[in-house]
């Protein structure tokens, strides 16, 4: 019953500052980097999709491999320095 009355006042009285508020908490922040991800990730698909379709038309297993290989090498370095940030983000 607290989660029904805690929803009827967020909805009937809502917190202006994490509507409009420009910190990373704010809905304006998130719907930002919601969108700047989606786009990146969009047209990063696309750059590094194109030449392993084209690879693997042309039946070039050991190019296909190197293009696997060097895509796992890039998420994980990706990942490595965006914990790295998250964590420096979360120290301060």
């Amino acid at each position: 019953m607290t989660i029904a009355s805690n929803i009827s006042k967020g909805l009937l009285n809502p917190d202006l500052t994490l509507l409009f508020g420009l910190t990373t908490s704010g809905i304006l922040y998130l719907l930002f980097e919601t969108i700047c991800i989606a786009f990146l990730g969009t047209i990063f698909g696309a750059f590094l999709g194109a030449p392993l379709i084209f690879v693997m038309n042309s039946y070039r297993w050991n190019e296909v491999e190197s293009i696997l290989i060097g895509l796992i090498f890039l998420i994980l370095l990706v990942q490595f320095f965006s914990n790295k940030m998250r964590a420096n983000l979360v120290k301060d």
